[in-house]
Order: structure tokens, then sequence, then C-alpha cells
């Protein structure tokens, strides 16, 4: 989705949350370039009413660490709420733990900050990308058959360029 256009032929419209003006700033300075609406918020309650009152966002891309309610808090009511609106993470302070739980709660993806505008673009085009379908069908419906558990299935190797050996 490169040309920064929905499916429905508008203009792709992504909500920036971030409680640092000057993150809030950069960021929808390198996205309005690409050719993406923007809207920004200081706060996750003032992204939650934004979101309410015009649930047609493509995209959040919401910071983690923020006083009162954090970017955790806004990923999961979001993905309750509004769960076709794809979330992006980002922080300053990246760790395995918080890009795990993020990721598990349904983050389309996790960006550390400092990132360079090339860094974003990208992160934004995957947040688009179609998710894989291990989203409508879970581990045990595809490990069970008519309630008995599925066959296993051996492997074979792949010739020299298998990673396995």
């Amino acid at each position: 989705m490169s040309d920064a256009a929905s499916s429905s032929g508008r203009s792709t419209e992504i909500l920036i949350v971030d409680d640092d003006g000057t993150v809030c700033r950069s960021i929808e300075k390198v996205l309005n370039r690409a050719g993406y609406k923007t809207r920004t918020c200081l706060s996750v309650s003032a992204a939650l009413e934004t979101v309410q009152a015009k649930p047609e966002f493509d995209l959040i891309i919401t910071d983690l660490m923020m006083p009162r309610a954090n970017g955790v808090e806004l990923l999961k009511i979001a993905k309750a709420t509004w769960p076709k609106i794809p979330v992006l993470v980002i922080t300053g302070y990246a760790s395995l733990a918080s890009a795990v739980e993020a990721t598990q709660l349904g983050a389309a993806h996790y960006l550390a900050k400092p990132f360079t505008p090339d860094e974003l673009l990208a992160a934004v085009e995957r947040a688009f990308a179609p998710q894989p379908f291990t989203e409508t069908m879970s581990a045990p419906a595809v490990a069970q058959q008519d309630g008995e558990p599925a066959e296993s299935i051996e492997l074979e190797p792949n010739g020299p360029d298998d990673l396995t050996g």
C-alpha cells in the first residue's frame, strides 16, 4: 500500500500516539511526505476519544511508555474494540520482554527508538501487510481433526541448504 491509499480508495489515515509532541511531529512529517494522512494525540485517553469518534483509522502508532495509561493498555483496548485496525508499537525502552508482550497482544510491529524515516515507513508497510492465517486458525484446530490428534508429519531434508543439520 505504498501509494498511501486504502482499499476503499480513500487516503490512508494513521493515528500517532506519543506523549512527546516532538516525536509526534517528526513521525507526522515523515508519514505526510509519504502521502499518509495523520492525526496526533499526546495521551492514551485522547487517542481513545479520537478513535471512538472516528473509528476509520487504518493504523495506530503508539509509544509504549507514557504517563498514566501506556501503549500496552491502548493496544489491548484497540485490539478488543477495533480488531481490524493494526497497531504499531514504538518505544525508547525496547526489550525482548516488551516486544514479546506487544506481539502476543496483537501488535502488527514493534519498532525501537530512535529509528530512521525509512525504518518507520518499512514498519508501516509491514503493518498493512496481510496477517498470517494463524489469526483465524488456532494451533489446536490444526492439530486435531474430528477430535482425534493429527498424525505426525516427517519433513525430509532439502539437501545441502537444509538448515536442520
